[in-house]
């Protein structure tokens, strides 16, 4: 939802680097703000948009770290991380509803009180799960963390460098992990590498959204692909943990034919999701993995230093 991308658009080349690190924060952390009182309301939408505020700021305070004061950064970072550690089992628990839901209509509709008998008991690990949230997120620790963040985005930076000067330098090793991971996962499809690739594309992408004005289309178009490339990823990873968690909550339903039935078709079902997930991954990537595209993006962005000072833009490569 694009009132939900914070700081990124249209940043001049001009702005020092650390002006703009910090108007990012200080942007993120409004709407982080909002989503805490969302996802402790217990909103399903707000926990979502808290996990992805999180990751947004982690990757915020990550690539500008150089431009901040390193020990808070790298504080706030770790912070964050716990925090994101809170609000990862409610969310996934949502998904799962979601998925029991979607997948439950399809199967004999004679099992539609045993769809509802497994629903309950996803709600009520919800509700556990929820609790914990809570706690964390009233945590003196966690208004702490907020209010340092706010803290952070107010303050003063240097005047230079210029967004401009680095913007591909903060680019750069972004998509030389992203390439490697892709690599690793072409190798061997394991379930560790590919969530290593989703965290790399994902991580690329709020940075260069971040960066936006900088990149110009070619950052752009690589933002769409990477979008895609992280929700086949993430999709087949969802359906992959779900089988495993109802597999695992299978004992809670002894004495109860009809619940494990409904249970054992939900999980063939996304079985098979996560099969046609991951037969989509290598085009995915490969949309995203051209070298002439990514030396692009990092060639727009090394341009922007010549708006800068009018010096030549070395070409970068990926």
């Amino acid at each position: 939802m694009a009132g939900r991308r914070a700081a990124g658009s249209s940043l001049s080349p001009d702005v020092p680097v650390a002006a703009a690190a910090r108007a990012a924060i200080a942007a993120r952390v409004i709407v982080l703000r909002d989503e805490l009182v969302a996802a402790r309301g217990g909103k399903v939408g707000g926990v979502h948009q808290l996990r992805v505020a999180i990751r947004r700021l982690r990757t915020t305070l990550h690539v500008f770290g150089d431009a901040l004061p390193q020990r808070t950064a790298e504080a706030l970072e770790r912070e964050l991380a716990e925090l994101g550690r809170a609000v990862g089992p409610v969310r996934d628990l949502d998904v799962l509803a979601q998925a029991i839901a979607k997948r439950g209509r399809r199967i004999d509709a004679k099992l539609e009180p045993a769809v509802t008998t497994i629903m309950r008991h996803v709600r009520d690990r919800r509700a556990a799960a929820h609790a914990v949230l809570v706690t964390t997120l009233d945590a003196p620790r966690t208004l702490r963390m907020v209010e340092r963040l706010e803290a952070l985005g107010r303050g003063r930076g240097a005047e230079a460098p210029a967004s401009g000067t680095v913007a591909a330098g903060l680019v750069q090793p972004l998509v030389r992990e992203l390439v490697r991971a892709g690599k690793k996962s072409r190798e061997e499809a394991t379930p560790k590498r590919l969530h290593k690739l989703r965290i790399r594309a994902k991580g690329l992408r709020y940075a260069l959204e971040s960066l936006d004005g900088l990149g110009g289309k070619a950052a752009r178009a690589l933002v769409g692909r990477l979008t895609e490339l992280q929700h086949v990823l993430g999709d087949q990873r969802d359906a992959m943990n779900q089988c495993a968690w109802l597999l695992a909550e299978a004992p809670a339903f002894v004495g109860d034919a009809e619940a494990l039935v409904a249970l054992g078709a939900v999980v063939e079902a996304l079985r098979h999701r996560a099969a046609e997930m991951g037969d989509r991954v290598p085009r995915a990537w490969k949309r995203v993995d051209h070298p002439k595209r990514l030396a692009a993006v990092l060639n727009q962005l090394a341009r922007a230093a010549k708006a800068v000072d009018g010096a030549p833009a070395r070409k970068a490569a990926a």
